[in-house]
Formats: C-alpha cells, sequence, structure tokens
C-alpha cells in the first residue's frame, strides 16, 4: 500500500483483498464464491457485471482503479466467482463469519508488525485516461 503514500485507505485494502481473491478464483475451482463484509464494494461490483457502469458512475468511486480491475478479473473469468455480501463483527458461526473474523484480525495486527506485508502494484492499466498525481500523494 505504500504505493498509495498517504492515501491510502482501509477501502484500499478492501478492494485489494478482493483484487487476489478474485485471481485465485480465477486460476482455482470452479463455482467459487468470495465474501466480503465490504458492502459497496459487493453491491458495485455485481451491479457492473449485470449491466456495464457508464464512465460517470466510475469517475465517482474512490479508487476506481481498483472497481474497475476487479470488475475486469471477475468478467473475464472463465467460472465467475459469485461475490457475497456477509455481516461484519457477528456472533455468527458461518464459515464465511468466522473466515472474516480472522481476516480482520490479521488486517488489525497487520499496523504493528515489524515486517511490512508484500507490496501491492498500482492498477494503473485501469486509470482513467487523465489521472492526476504528485510525488508526495501518488495516485489521487
Amino acid at each position: 500500500m505504500d504505493n498509495y503514500a498517504n492515501g491510502a485507505t482501509i477501502l484500499h485494502g478492501e478492494l485489494y483483498s478482493l483484487v487476489v481473491s478474485a485471481l485465485l478464483a480465477r486460476s482455482g475451482v470452479p463455482n467459487s464464491a468470495i465474501h466480503s463484509d465490504h458492502l459497496n464494494a459487493v453491491h458495485i461490483i455485481n451491479s457492473s457485471l449485470v449491466s456495464p457502469l457508464l464512465p460517470h458512475s466510475w469517475s465517482a468511486l474512490p479508487a476506481r482503479s481498483l472497481y474497475r480491475w476487479l470488475s475486469l478479473i471477475i468478467s473475464s473469468s472463465p467460472n465467475p466467482p459469485t461475490l457475497s455480501h456477509i455481516n461484519a463483527h457477528t456472533t455468527s458461526s458461518s464459515l464465511p463469519a468466522q473466515a472474516n473474523a480472522i481476516v480482520d484480525v490479521h488486517a488489525h495486527d497487520s499496523h504493528s508488525r515489524l515486517i511490512r506485508p508484500y507490496p501491492v502494484p498500482s492498477a494503473t492499466f485501469a486509470l482513467n485516461t487523465f489521472s492526476l498525481y504528485s510525488s508526495t500523494s501518488k495516485f489521487v
């Protein structure tokens, strides 16, 4: 997330985890499912798969290049995974809820680790034709 400098938010982390999940699902088992507690991302991506979003719809999204990348991965998959919303921070004993709780713990703990997580690429290929960039803020 260092590529985003001070512009990285939890949204970037959520979307990168969905991108990685979609890439893994693409090369894995058919009929796979991706569960996320990020309702907005699930809604936007599922909507874009049913009916392609118009350019102005993408431009209003923060981290739009990651949304576009995720949509491209899923829509071009031979066996696209289903993207489902799960409620976060519940006492549910379902497997997706338990997995979400574990992921949340790891995400929280990563802020205090001395060893940094692996770097992730900027999705520059999914940016708008003209995108703001500064050396301190990176891509805006």
